[in-house]
């Protein structure tokens, strides 16, 4: 589908990239600037190096369309749901459906999806979110129909994610831990690990900007930004512990 996959750069180049700590929550329980209120519109890479994304709102900072590569995800909320697909123009087929439950805080709790990567296989799937006191996702389960259960654990810090470990049946099978700067706030506000897709409906975002990761198999990757005069990251470079590097650009409108 594409050079790097979502989780091995989107999720390690974002996943700390949110609103700042001073922010205020709108109706549907993610976060708006109190300043310009940008909102990330794309994310291009130099040379090509992997796909871009592009990103669409409705008027209550909600994401509604995320553009990854061939994979176009679509988002409608109606009342306490929401339902998302994800369609892959390059087999113009849609390969995930998702209908979940939303709390008061506008966060998922629960829902249902089909998963049809592969053509010949449908798996049907019952998703469930927790949440701590402070609106953090700390636990996401997918129970795959007849198959196998993944449990995700998400631990924080001071508001910001650092660490999450992966179990399928009980058993560990990956996972990773982040570094942050106190010094770089987040001032986007998406989610990338906990659905498929980009979204604003899987509790708080990260305080700040994680400036490392270090996967539980030993790899990790290092993050340098440049920022704009309002404090909107411009662009990262990622190196990785292989030698290998890439640069990230961002656009906010």
């Amino acid at each position: 589908m594409k050079n790097i996959s979502i989780f091995a750069l989107l999720v390690l180049l974002a996943f700390g990239a949110c609103k700042k700590d001073d922010t205020k929550p709108n109706n549907n329980g993610s976060t708006i600037s109190p300043s310009s209120g940008k909102q990330l519109v794309s994310l291009k890479y130099d040379n090509n190096q992997s796909d871009p994304s592009y990103y669409e709102y409705d008027d209550k900072g909600r994401v509604i369309k995320y553009v990854d590569g061939d994979d176009v995800f679509t988002y409608s909320y109606i009342g306490n749901e929401v339902w998302a697909t994800e369609f892959r123009t390059s087999d113009n087929r849609q390969v995930f459906n998702f209908k979940g439950v939303l709390n008061s805080a506008g966060n998922v709790i629960k829902a249902t999806g089909v998963s049809n990567y592969n053509p010949a296989i449908f798996n049907n799937i019952e998703f469930t979110f927790e949440y701590n006191s402070d609106g953090y996702l700390i636990r996401k389960t997918s129970v795959y129909e007849n198959l196998y259960t993944y449990k995700v654990e998400y631990t924080y810090t001071n508001g910001n994610l650092t660490g999450v470990k992966t179990y399928k049946d009980g058993v560990f099978e990956y996972g990773g831990t982040y570094e942050y700067s106190s010094t770089k706030p987040n001032k986007i506000g998406l989610k990338w690990t906990d659905f498929a897709g980009a979204n604003t409906f899987a509790g708080k975002p990260n305080k700040n900007l994680h400036t490392k990761y270090i996967a539980s198999s030993g790899w990790y990757v290092n993050d340098v930004y440049t920022f704009d005069s309002e404090g909107y990251p411009v662009t990262c470079t990622a190196t990785y512990s292989d030698g290998k590097i890439y640069n990230l650009n961002y656009e906010f409108k």
